[in-house]
């Protein structure tokens, strides 16, 4: 088990901790690390590490288990539940792949920042949720907006947009969105229809279409 631990720390160490994913709202399925985002404003990270040597699925999901069950208890709910779940873990040819799924953004920023968990493909420090009107009403859309083919946008016209959401970020990270991506800060490097690359140190919003 310990060496285990190890060999997830020496992936983290070697860089081989990779950034993107893709993914849905029901069959959340990330082939790298991310955090994913859905209009009712559910959250789930992805942590997915690469190793020449092999990893053990039952050893990595006890460590794994493990580790959150210690947050958790640290949180007060212990074995009752708590703000941290592991979803899924897997381990196949030297990559291993869990998911987290969180009860609030403030449960996934502590979780990624406390002593149990290894993942540092994100410096997300706040993420909020809101539909995109109500971002509108907010402010959040008063800054430099590009659409999805990077043509500049307007942010009057981001919060008119119908069955959509809006998510505001502090920190820097892949973020993959539930459904297709309307708008998103100047700045921010789209990847797909559906994932972003938002910057450190920066407050990005990202306005996606709702499933």
């Amino acid at each position: 088990m310990m060496r285990k631990a190890r060999l997830i720390l020496a992936a983290v160490a070697a860089g081989v901790l990779l950034a993107g994913c893709s993914g849905g709202k029901n069959a959340f399925s990330p082939d790298q690390s991310c955090v994913y985002v859905s209009g009712d404003g559910t959250l789930r990270s992805a942590l997915v590490l690469e190793s020449e040597e092999s990893f053990d699925e039952g050893e990595l999901k006890e460590f794994l288990e493990g580790a959150v069950s210690r947050f958790n208890e640290k949180s007060g709910k212990g074995e009752d539940g708590g703000p941290v779940f592991l979803e899924s873990c897997t381990a196949e040819k030297g990559i291993m792949k869990a998911v987290f799924e969180y009860e609030s953004a403030d449960a996934l920023i502590s979780f990624r920042q406390s002593d149990e968990n290894e993942d540092s493909s994100n410096t997300f420090s706040s993420i909020e949720v809101k539909s995109a009107a109500e971002a509108g009403t907010a402010g959040w859309l008063s800054g430099e907006l590009i659409k999805a083919d990077g043509s500049p946008a307007s942010g009057l016209d981001a919060a008119k947009e119908k069955h959509a959401a809006a998510v505001s970020v502090q920190g820097g990270g892949v973020l993959e969105t539930e459904g297709e991506i309307l708008y998103v800060s100047a700045g921010a490097q789209i990847l797909d229809s559906m994932s972003v690359k938002l910057s450190d140190g920066e407050t990005s919003v990202v306005v996606f279409k709702e499933k």
